[in-house]
């Protein structure tokens, strides 16, 4: 082509070939061109070769032919090619492209534009309005427009050979003609700025379309900008106005939300250096401009409709929001005099008036649908109100700025509309905290100050305004005055895990207030809501998963299954009620879990299972929840699970937080030990004196400001709370269906056991013996049980709780002895569990292992009359236990090679259980059990304790020493069995010992 051209113009006998006969011949040539784009592709190839080709040189083909034809000959001949391309095997960009290459000529062509101009129209509304997905089509379509702009905006001067700026008249005739391509502008424009904002929310555009429009994507957004600002700019109001009114409905209100939100984004994110303040300066006056347009656009539709659309509401408040940043960008009291000098020398006049008429039209015309965007205007027109505050927290003195007062006169307007239209004033009391919040966060002596401001300015408009004065006027004060002070007192302890129970206890005082019904018996629940999931994080900050989990469920309770919609908070969306209950279901859940609460996330589970089955019919859920209920059921058979301590401690003194003698509960971390505990509470009070005692000694005291008292706990067992008097009815009902049924296992028993407790135990003894050291110790071994009663149950929201009440026991020498080999042989019974269950004994067809055909048999624990000594018991006479020794002898001399085999086998764990017989055992023969019978089971002990109370005691005592010959013999069988080599040894020392034991003590036996 560009040689046939060249050879045309060239040629010296043009009157043999004329101008006419010559176009005819390329004007053919383009229509074979036209058919060969048009061709199906099928399986040729080549067609497929052609096409690529001529739209790959195609440009350059236009570019000669713009030699020979005029602009509205070439346009329509581009126009016939670009509709002929076979949508079905082109590439959308590919069109673009070639769309995007011609329009830097033919756009410059004053007679193309009536033939090419029409076509552009129909391609980006057609194939680009942009979609997000497309990121080339976005940045080939704004590269487009890019050229198009500088077509309208500039011309070229013949005379100079120089482009220069269009007369603004001419401009606004071609602009007129792109109209309907704003709205692609502003959206790409969006796109654009977004993806500069944060690069991650956009993909990059491939390498090709980057080389073609010759701009990386930030260049670009800036351009685009640059594009868009200078369009609306040259737009005359009504011609904007007029396109404006000429979309339908809905198309209006989408087009003026992205426009609107283009705005708040160019003002928050400025994509321009602050030296620029010229041009900046100019992008506010366009906004400004547009602002005042659309403001009677949207106060009519707010006179017409008495219900918006959420599109129109949108809109709106969008609109608000724009202002108020307006407002805020443009109060020039605050800037340095160069750039106030600089912003006025652009500006030429204050724009704030025109802005706060547009706002206050606006907001006057929604009449009853204002409470709506009280969540859009409070912390812009806060933020506005605050500036008359200094750094500091000074206020500035004088009136009310015009910005200022028009908040002011807003606020309280939303005050009375919000009551008089629903008697409630949930939103703006909800929004009112959250704006002071975000002050306060910021700098509490700030926040406090404006408080105080705000508070001072309402009383005074209330107090001129006696309709409103009692309601809301005094209502709504009362109530945020007691939520700001609850709010602001817990903001001024350090967001640190020292400061844990303070932050917990204002966050429970916050929301006790909310959760209270106000005067016409409506819950705060979003403010409520809000500040459990702060007690949530702040648990989940610490690892209290199993507070945390409880605390999340405080919200799941006030949740319906319903599909009523909740606004979005935090990293939760906005969605329907039931979607909320789900997703803190599952959060709770998995709280739980990592807790080692797993009972309480079964039930987690076994809700969600039912909501599943039942209500949502989404049986792929079902099935995952069903998944992890029998994982979570598989972890209570036989994951080993570690319980926290409990501390009791006293404050003695002058503490900041606290009274002079409260006494608290405190729950540990799992794992953490009484001496880790101290250095995290020595931490918080570094200047407390901490003593490891019940209570602290007077010169203690005396020496100290601040003494602090900790002790270690125990969890009496549920029996033991129950004979005591302890218990509440629920705890009773529990134990009772627990120990009828025998075959609870260990592991269900231990978490009840260690949950749900609100009592605790602290053990004193006291050595009443006259002698400094007496030969039996336990014989006058007095000990003091300390109950304590607290507030509520472990675990709960919080990890702590106070003392409520107390009760001290005495228990007398024989009844301590009878509890600690009570204790002991719980202990070793324990141990001997997980000896079993490790070494697994007992294989699934039902066959003796080792443990049972190694066990010695039981001795009778059954109490029985015997000899006539009314209500006394036996344990064991010596023939019996002659008959058992030699018993256990034979069994274990039968299975020693099976004993054998077992100590080939991979090696059990039995460390804790030769312990524990170690010092039982030996304990017996040397003290402890010795000591015991001989001061308490002998005919001196029971000449002086005559009582039928005393007599049970020694029944009790004797019972319980039967009941440890039977397990520790059981337990020297298992240990046997089981036995490494390393430890024969001691296994040979134990069963010798063990005889010394049985023989030292069968005098007492047989005493009656």
């Amino acid at each position: 082509m560009q040689f046939a051209v060249r050879s045309f113009e060239l040629n010296e006998e043009k009157a043999k070939y004329p101008l006419a006969d010559f176009k005819t011949s390329l004007k053919k040539l383009m229509g074979l061109v036209s058919n060969l784009l048009s061709m199906d592709v099928d399986d040729q190839k080549w067609v497929a070769q052609c096409q690529a080709n001529t739209l790959k040189y195609f440009p350059i083909i236009a570019e000669s032919m713009d030699r020979i034809f005029s602009g509205d000959e070439l346009s329509i001949l581009v126009v016939g090619i670009i509709k002929a391309i076979n949508p079905y095997h082109t590439n959308d960009v590919a069109r673009l492209n070639l769309i995007r290459v011609l329009t830097k000529s033919m756009a410059f062509r004053e007679t193309a534009r009536a033939t090419f101009f029409p076509l552009l129209l129909e391609i980006f509304t057609k194939y680009l309005l942009p979609r997000e997905e497309s990121v080339d089509e976005c940045f080939i379509t704004t590269a487009v427009l890019r050229t198009l702009i500088g077509f309208i905006e500039c011309t070229d001067n013949k005379e100079t050979e120089h482009r220069e700026l269009r007369d603004p008249k001419d401009a606004a005739e071609i602009l007129l003609q792109f109209t309907p391509m704003l709205e692609v502008l502003i959206r790409s424009t969006l796109l654009l700025l977004r993806a500069k904002a944060n690069p991650a929310l956009l993909p990059k555009p491939t390498p090709s379309v980057v080389e073609l429009i010759q701009s990386d994507g930030k260049t670009l957004a800036i351009d685009s900008l640059v594009c868009t600002i200078t369009v609306l700019k040259l737009l005359p109001p009504k011609m904007l106005l007029d396109y404006l009114q000429s979309l339908e409905e809905r198309s209006r209100f989408i087009f003026l939300v992205n426009l609107l939100k283009l705005f708040s984004l160019v003002l928050k994110v400025n994509p321009f250096s602050e030296v620029w303040v010229i041009f900046v300066t100019l992008q506010v006056q366009v906004i400004c401009k547009v602002h005042s347009i659309f403001g009677p656009v949207l106060c009519e539709t707010a006179r017409k409709q008495a219900t918006l659309t959420d599109t129109q509401e949108e809109a709106i408040s969008l609109f608000f929001t724009l202002g108020l940043d307006l407002l805020k960008d443009l109060k020039t009291e605050d800037m340095n005099e160069r750039r106030k000098r600089l912003v006025l020398a652009q500006l030429k006049e204050d724009l704030r008036p025109e802005i706060r008429k547009s706002f206050t039209m606006l907001w006057e015309a929604l009449g009853n649908q204002r409470p709506m965007f009280t969540r859009a205007l409070i912390p812009g027109m806060f933020g506005i109100i605050s500036t008359r505050l200094t750094s500091d927290g000074r206020t500035i003195e004088g009136k009310l700025r015009p910005s200022e007062k028009m908040c002011m006169d807003v606020f309280y307007s939303m005050i009375v509309t919000e009551y008089h239209a629903t008697k409630k004033l949930n939103k703006v009391e909800r929004y009112t905290i959250e704006g002071l919040s975000q002050i306060i966060h910021d700098s509490q002596g700030r926040g406090e100050a404006f408080y105080k401001m705000l508070d001072k300015d309402l009383r005074e408009r209330f107090k001129e305004d006696p309709e409103n004065e009692k309601a809301p006027g005094l209502v709504f004060l009362g109530h945020v005055s007691h939520l700001f002070g609850l709010m602001a007192s817990l903001l001024k302890f350090p967001t640190t895990a020292i400061y844990e129970d303070e932050r917990n206890r204002m966050a429970l005082a916050l929301m006790e207030y909310l959760s209270k019904p106000d005067e016409n018996g409506n819950i705060r629940r979003e403010m409520y809501f809000r500040y459990v999931q702060y007690l949530v994080d702040l648990h989940a900050e610490i690892k209290n998963y199993q507070e945390a989990g409880i605390t999340q469920l405080l919200e799941v309770d006030m949740l319906e299954w319903s599909d009523d919609i909740v606004e979005a908070r935090g990293e939760f969306p906005r969605e329907m009620e039931r979607e909320r209950k789900e997703r803190l279901y599952q959060n709770a859940n998995s709280f739980f879990t990592s807790g080692q609460d797993w009972e309480r996330a079964i039930t987690m589970c076994e809700k969600l299972a039912q909501y599943y089955r039942n209500d949502a019919y989404d049986y792929e859920k079902l099935a995952d929840v069903l998944k992890q209920e029998a994982e979570l059921f598989r972890k209570i058979a036989n994951a080993p699970r570690f319980y926290p301590s409990y501390y009791r401690v006293l404050f003695k003194g002058e503490f900041p937080e606290e009274k002079d003698g409260n006494e608290y509960v405190y729950r540990g971390g799992r794992m953490e030990k009484v001496m880790n505990f101290s250095q995290r509470i020595k931490r918080k009070y570094p200047s407390a004196k901490l003593v490891m005692r019940w209570n602290p000694k007077e010169s203690d005291l005396k020496d100290n400001k601040q003494v602090i008292a900790i002790v270690t706990l125990k969890l009496p067992a549920c029996k033991t709370v129950i004979s005591n008097g302890l218990a509440t009815a629920k705890m009773e009902r529990e134990v009772k269906a627990l120990h009828s049924n025998s075959r609870v296992t260990k592991e269900v028993v231990e978490y009840y056991e260690n949950n749900s407790r609100s009592v605790f135990l602290y053990e004193k003894p006291e050595q009443r013996s006259k002698d400094k050291k007496p030969a039996n110790e336990f014989k006058e071994l007095w000990v003091r049980q300390h109950f304590l009663v607290t507030e509520t149950e472990f675990p709960t929201v919080k990890r702590r709780s106070k003392v409520e009440a107390r009760k001290e026991i005495m228990l007398s020498p024989i009844e301590n002895a009878a509890c600690m080999v009570h204790e002991k042989n719980q202990h070793i019974s324990k141990e001997i569990q997980e000896v079993h269950k490790a070494a697994k004994l007992t294989d699934s067809s039902g066959k003796q292992s080792l443990s049972s055909s190694n066990k010695l048999p039981k001795v009778e624990l059954k109490e029985h009359k015997h000899g006539g000594s009314k209500g006394s018991s036996t344990l064991a006479t010596p023939r019996k236990i002659d008959r058992t020794s030699k018993l256990m002898r034979v069994k274990l001399e039968r299975n020693s090679k099976l004993n054998q085999s077992a100590k080939s086998q991979t090696k059990v764990p039995v460390n804790k259980l030769s312990q524990a017989l170690a010092g039982t055992i030996d304990a017996a023969v040397n003290g402890g059990t010795k000591l015991f019978c001989e001061a308490f089971l002998t005919p001196a002990y029971r000449k002086e304790h005559k009582l039928p109370e005393d007599l049970e005691k020694i029944r009790t005592l004797r019972r319980r020493l039967k009941e440890q010959v039977a397990i520790l013999r059981d337990g020297l069988s298992l240990f046997k069995s089981v036995c490494p080599t390393e430890y024969v040894p001691l296994l040979q020392h134990l069963l010798a010992t063990y005889a010394k034991m049985e023989a030292s003590i069968q005098r007492y036996y047989e005493f009656q």
